[in-house]
């Protein structure tokens, strides 16, 4: 039943940072639903400060960091915070967003603990409109981030940078859904 899956994900660590792509492409109906699974995906984890600590970005032509992985250390704050980040509008600037993670959010200063994995989660339906985009995902993972991405299958998403951006395995790390509803098929993975 859902203690056990709920078990499981209490006895892990990570420094965990949201990353959402809240572009025009993205439509502020669909931005909703990204949000909504952020904060599904929440739920189900411990937060504190020696378990899972949780950031959250968002970007569209620029990036809004929101809060950082020592800003908050319990699950409701962290939840009315995501519920706070509001659509933006814009293009699809994944590139900035992946350099702002790797210069302002994983980092100790901000709460990222160095003996803990980080998982950066990237939720986009667009490929960045800006070049750079894989260097700046590289130098993401030699920091030791591991990346997952989930992209929603619209015309002008590009699979093939979802794949470079994403971590290796890429069958463990890189998803496409058909639609933003199918977000929460996936919350359970």
């Amino acid at each position: 039943g859902p203690q056990v899956q709920q078990l499981e994900c209490s006895k892990s660590k990570a420094d965990i940072i949201f990353i959402l792509d809240a572009s025009e492409s993205v439509g502020p109906q669909d931005f909703i639903k990204v949000r909504e699974f952020v904060r599904a995906i929440t739920r189900e984890l411990d937060v504190s400060r020696d378990t899972n600590r949780i950031a959250a970005i968002s970007f569209s032509d620029g990036v809004t960091e929101h809060f950082f992985l020592d800003t908050f250390d319990n699950k409701q704050d962290v939840l009315d915070a995501l519920q706070n980040i509001s659509y933006v509008g814009g293009s699809t600037n994944t590139q900035a967003a992946l350099v702002a993670l790797r210069e302002d959010i994983a980092i100790p200063e901000r709460g990222d603990r160095e003996e803990i994995q980080t998982i950066g989660i990237c939720l986009t339906d667009g490929a960045s409109k800006v070049r750079g985009v894989r260097e700046a995902a590289t130098a993401v993972k030699d920091m030791g981030v591991a990346l997952i991405m989930i992209g929603v299958n619209t015309t002008s998403l590009s699979i093939d940078e979802l794949n470079d951006i994403a971590s290796k395995p890429t069958k463990d790390f890189s998803y496409v859904i058909e639609s933003y509803s199918e977000l929460f098929s996936i919350s359970s993975k």
